[in-house]
């Protein structure tokens, strides 16, 4: 027999709920998966992942709600929010035991706004592309843009021409900054050469991690399969830093102005991540080498 205190309740959104204390008596010949929340946690959460300064966590496993008729996908950090389905987006188990959400090219998941963080942060995911070809932009995670006339964007990882990744976001003027793992992205002025002439291929699972650095002012991205260490990487110097607005996240597209959702993914995410802060060479290994064997590395 245990005690179970209920710290507090949330909405489908995540939202604030009356909030009850009391003491129960459970019994059970499994165990229990508890959604995360301030002072709360999961059966088997994070897995090992750093947990200093995570925003938001999904894991293909633990956020999962054990049934695909359920629309809720649960945030593992201890914002402990609740995100929700739209469309197919389906729940897979390989033999490996790796779990991950599968996208259709017009689903995806959407969780509430994680609150206020940077301006320097790291934002990442294990991704695999069903579909991808240089003609079609995906986005299988983003944070904005705003649902109005501003286009206002924390991140955007998407592809771009070439089939290589993409990182973009929207200053506060509205400029816009892009970094690609390959070839020329962006305007004259915010152009930059990816350092790889690699294009992303279908049926391999990808880790992209993106940061950016408001002490150095740098907007980097990183690309890798089997070692961090082997990571493509790239980084150029800018003069503002991305905005951060109060919207949600989208897993498996983006959001646009005129609450619009776009650039829709058609693949896997196993894994999507947001951190309060540039990660250390040593922690993007750290998080690298506790995922790469769910993914045949």
């Amino acid at each position: 027999m245990s005690d179970l205190r209920v710290n507090n309740i949330t909405n489908l959104k995540g939202d604030s709920a009356p909030i009850i204390a009391g003491v129960c008596t459970v019994s059970s010949n499994y165990s229990m998966v508890i959604p995360s929340g301030p002072t709360g946690s999961r059966h088997k959460s994070c897995e090992g992942i750093l947990t200093d300064d995570l925003k938001f966590h999904m894991d293909g496993r633990d956020s999962y709600s054990g049934d695909d008729n359920i629309n809720m996908v649960y945030d593992l950090s201890s914002n402990g929010s609740v995100g929700t389905k739209t469309g197919t987006v389906v729940h897979t188990v390989e033999t490996s035991g790796n779990e991950y959400y599968n996208f259709n090219g017009s689903s995806y998941i959407e969780f509430p706004n994680p609150g206020a963080y940077g301006p320097s942060f790291t934002a990442g995911c294990w991704l695999r592309f069903d579909d991808i070809h240089p003609d079609s932009t995906q986005a299988p995670f983003a944070h904005g843009e705003t649902q109005t006339s501003e286009d206002k964007v924390p991140f955007i990882i998407r592809t771009s021409n070439g089939a290589s990744l993409q990182f973009w976001y929207e200053a506060q003027n509205d400029a816009d900054y892009n970094i690609s793992t390959r070839g020329t992205t962006g305007g004259p002025s915010n152009s930059t050469v990816g350092i790889t002439s690699a294009v992303l291929d279908n049926n391999i699972w990808y880790n992209v991690n993106i940061t950016f650095d408001y002490k150095t002012m740098k907007q980097s991205i990183m690309l890798g399969t089997t070692s961090y260490d082997n990571l493509y990487s790239n980084y150029k110097v800018r003069p503002q830093p991305p905005s951060n607005i109060n919207n949600p996240i989208t897993v498996g597209c983006r959001n646009n102005s005129g609450y619009a959702y776009v650039n829709f993914f058609k693949g896997d995410i196993s894994v999507a991540y947001i951190y309060d802060r540039v990660l250390s060479a040593e922690e993007f290994t750290k998080n690298h080498n506790v995922y790469k064997g769910r993914h045949g590395y």
